[in-house]
């Protein structure tokens, strides 16, 4: 049987109503600008028990009400239209100049990096262009992954992850301080978005937040509103046991 491209073209919209779970597409700047997101919007992103060093949180406003003040990213430096997709080599950082951000685009302090496992690029989703109404930036290819690098390192730090193609994937996510891993945790992305948060009261702070979702297509997670900053506890406030 044959199609006619225009048949073919309704057939491949049709595919793409992005509530399957088997994806049609490798990456972002694949998906036709204006396809419906998934309908699943999902609850709080899932969180492990607080560790010696860190505590996680899965509510905005209970995080914003302990950290009060802090800058938040939410990627409207961008010069990527609305409704328009569109995929830059990383880093992204306030030095950024490229054809998705302008030099002081993104707040200084923070920065983005792929782990590239399949393309290496970061991808930004201009407003409305997958019903999104904030601006969202993550890796293009699906099976890379986000890493977030704070300079200088901070007290706490929290985002919405989101997933519009497969909404509801768990990746590990492991807290990076001067000395090393300070910890893991499991967090849950979610269609529209699910927070999640962390701080520490180790010396020297949060210095990265690397994601993994281990190399698996449907763990196509973005950001939004990063919120970051603090000063991490210095050593003579630290707690230690006292006989």
């Amino acid at each position: 049987m044959r199609y006619s491209n225009s048949a073919m073209l309704v057939v491949m919209v049709l595919v793409a109503g992005l509530a399957a779970a088997e994806q049609p597409f490798d990456n972002y700047t694949q998906v036709p600008a204006g396809t419906e997101p998934a309908e699943w919007n999902g609850g709080p992103s899932t969180t492990a028990a607080p560790t010696r060093a860190l505590t996680f949180w899965n509510n905005r406003a209970a995080f914003d009400a302990a950290f009060p003040g802090l800058p938040t990213e939410d990627w409207s430096g961008t010069i990527v239209a609305a409704g328009a997709i569109l995929s830059c080599n990383p880093p992204l950082n306030s030095s950024t100049n490229d054809a998705c951000f302008p030099t002081g685009g993104v707040l200084p302090g923070i920065e983005m990096q792929i782990n590239n496992i399949g393309g290496g690029q970061y991808v930004v989703i201009g407003t409305g262009a997958l019903g999104n109404a904030e601006v969202w930036v993550g890796p293009n290819t699906f099976i890379d992954d986000v890493i977030f690098n704070f300079n200088p390192a901070v007290r706490a730090a929290g985002l919405d992850v989101v997933n519009p193609m497969t909404p509801g994937q768990v990746y590990t996510v492991e807290i990076f301080g001067p000395g090393g891993s300070l910890g893991t945790t499991n967090v849950t992305d979610g269609g529209i978005g699910n927070f999640w948060g962390v701080d520490s009261t180790d010396v020297g702070g949060i210095t990265s937040i690397v994601f993994n979702g281990a190399g698996d297509g449907s763990h196509s997670e973005l950001t939004a509103y990063v919120t970051f900053g603090g000063t991490p506890v210095p050593v003579e406030l630290q707690s230690f046991d006292v006989e």
